[in-house]
């Protein structure tokens, strides 16, 4: 696909829109997937930006893919992942529904995107642009993606990239060729896509909690990447067929150019994607209390650079002069971009490990008061190794204190992460200020003694967009995970006999993750009002299935020092009986501690 652009982008767009009389704003973006999807999720009501989109659904990669005849066919090279994997992966990532629904004709195609356009409810398909009448390119490229806003007998109109005309008319009649289409790069013929979203999106800070997840995941996945045409090895091989192997140059300098003018172009070139990708880093790092990707920023700021100045040398190929030295330089500068990549990515690894509100030592220190213990949890690939203890309550202001969590390693270890899980009693927060300050926890946790008007539990938004579950005198403030669903739920005292246990049991085993942890933190006397509650504790356990089943565990206080105590027998769940019954967790005796 060239760079030919269709009619103007702007007031023509703004025109249509009147016209249609749309309760959504269309939005024309760079690239056609992700556009694709921010007009999908706007229709909703969600505004979420094309590189965040781009983010979410780990789009960044390197594909290389060798054409049968090396001689006349250029190879196609691309700078993302598959076609729709990017929709796919934003899609769960911000708790939507991506469905895909395929016909066998273009008679039932074009049925089944009638049935799913509306005012307020657009579709997505993926086209041949070869058929497309505001498409000046006479190549065939199945894998472009449009919104279809609106539709009659004769005219669809949908949105293309900025660099396309955005919102447009197109005919029926094309459409349904293009939709049809088995040509060209990776076909899906008469594909239809729409979005149901439930529950609703999640809180701007878990998006940024996911967006952060997502960035250690494609990390991972660029480094340890083994397919040999795809990622940094696809770079490498790009290089190294480039530079080592007899060519007919006059077709690959050809191939050179068309490849450069397609990667400036195309919504799917390297160069496009790259820039994305950084953009993507530098909302996310916006967005986010840690500051450590800002120190990351330059490297992956070079690197759009590079593939620019590498896009000029492919293009000024065609009429070199020397095609030998111009075929070495542009395999150099390819090995020296996989090794710019190789290094940026090992950074971008590094710094994503641990969640987006990233606490050093001294910032724990600096933000903790008199009543507050913060747990850093450092974990391998395989578990979770240990818990750090920071702050000035009793010996704990000592830090450094190993926790063995091979029991509770469920309850922490999401994705092989580094977490921070905080434990803040509100004394230290009377203005809220440190709740703000700590929006981006991966899990805060609260305890209050103010009861709410009734026994039964209520959910409110808090003033920091936590999740907030209310219970007589019991108060948990919980930042998830993911999938709305907790991998811990941890109870703090005062848990009086005026709590109603089963109410607040049956609330965990709704919320809980399977294998995940309820954690009790308070005196044996405390536990033992809470299983002898009205109604008893053992009444309300039958949630915790064999099959769906939580760690339940106590951590009590008895003979003045801290002991973790799994209560398999007493609550009846089988699948934990063969964990052993208790555990000292600090060594030591503590006193006056206050939780």
């Amino acid at each position: 696909m060239d760079g030919t652009v269709g009619p103007q982008c702007g007031t023509d767009m703004q025109l249509a829109h009147e016209r249609l009389l749309l309760p959504w704003r269309p939005r024309a973006g760079d690239h056609c997937e992700t556009t694709m999807m921010v007009n999908l999720l706007a229709a909703r009501g969600i505004d979420i930006s094309e590189p965040m989109m781009f983010g979410l659904g780990e789009g960044i990669d390197f594909r290389y893919w060798q054409s049968p005849c090396i001689t006349s066919t250029p190879p196609m090279i691309t700078g993302r992942t598959h076609t729709l994997s990017i929709a796919r992966a934003a899609s769960t990532a911000l708790n939507t529904s991506l469905h895909e629904v395929q016909s066998a004709t273009p008679t039932d195609g074009h049925v089944e995107l009638s049935r799913r356009v509306g005012r307020s409810t657009p579709a997505g398909v993926t086209v041949d642009i070869y058929h497309l009448d505001h498409f000046a390119s006479r190549t065939h490229f199945s894998a472009h993606c449009l919104t279809v806003c609106a539709l009659n007998d004769d005219v669809a109109w949908v949105v293309d990239t900025q660099q396309q005309g955005g919102l447009q008319p197109v005919s029926i009649k094309s459409l349904k060729t293009a939709r049809a289409s088995t040509e060209g790069f990776e076909p899906s013929p008469h594909k239809v896509l729409f979005l149901t979203v439930d529950p609703p999106l999640s809180s701007p800070d878990m998006v940024t909690d996911r967006a952060w997840r997502a960035a250690h995941r494609t990390a991972r996945r660029m480094l340890e990447g083994r397919e040999r045409d795809g990622g940094l090895f696809g770079m490498q091989l790009m290089a190294k067929l480039w530079g080592s192997r007899p060519m007919d140059w006059p077709m690959i300098g050809s191939h050179a150019f068309e490849i450069g003018r397609f990667w400036r172009y195309a919504g799917t070139g390297g160069a496009n994607f790259r820039a994305m990708f950084y953009a993507f880093l530098t909302e996310l790092a916006d967005r986010s209390v840690s500051r450590r990707l800002e120190r990351i920023l330059p490297q992956f700021n070079v690197i759009r650079a590079r593939w620019d100045e590498l896009i000029d040398a492919l293009m000024d190929t065609r009429d070199s002069l020397d095609p030998v030295s111009a075929t070495a330089l542009l395999a150099e500068g390819i090995a020296d971009l996989a090794a710019l990549e190789e290094r940026a990515f090992q950074a971008l690894h590094d710094a994503t490990l641990s969640g987006p509100l990233g606490l050093d030592r001294h910032h724990i220190l600096g933000l903790h008061t008199p009543h507050s213990v913060a747990m850093a949890c450092e974990s391998d690939k395989d578990h979770l190794t240990h818990v750090t203890y920071e702050g000035t309550v009793g010996s704990l202001s000592d830090g450094n204190f190993p926790f063995p969590l091979e029991d509770l390693s469920a309850m922490l270890r999401d994705d092989n992460l580094q977490q921070e899980i905080l434990l803040i009693d509100p004394r230290d927060d009377s203005d809220g200020s440190l709740a703000a300050a700590l929006r981006d926890a991966v899990l805060t946790l609260w305890v209050s003694d103010t009861p709410p008007r009734n026994q039964e539990s209520e959910h409110v938004e808090s003033s920091a967009r936590h999740r907030l579950t209310r219970y007589r005198s019991f108060t948990a403030t919980c930042l998830p995970f993911s999938d709305d669903q907790f991998t811990a739920v941890i109870c703090l005292e005062p848990l009086t006999e005026s709590a109603n246990p089963a109410c607040m049991i049956a609330e965990v085993s709704r919320i809980l993750r399977p294998g995940g942890c309820f954690l009790f933190m308070g005196s044996s006397q405390h536990f033992t009002s809470v299983c002898n509650g009205d109604p008893p504790l053992e009444t309300t356990t039958t949630r915790f299935s064999p099959d769906n089943s939580p760690l339940v565990t106590m951590l009590t206080l008895d003979d003045n020092a801290w002991r973790a105590t799994l209560t398999a027998s007493s609550l009846g769940v089988a699948t934990i009986r063969e964990h052993s019954q208790s555990c000292t967790v600090f060594g030591r005796k503590t006193e006056n501690l206050h939780c």
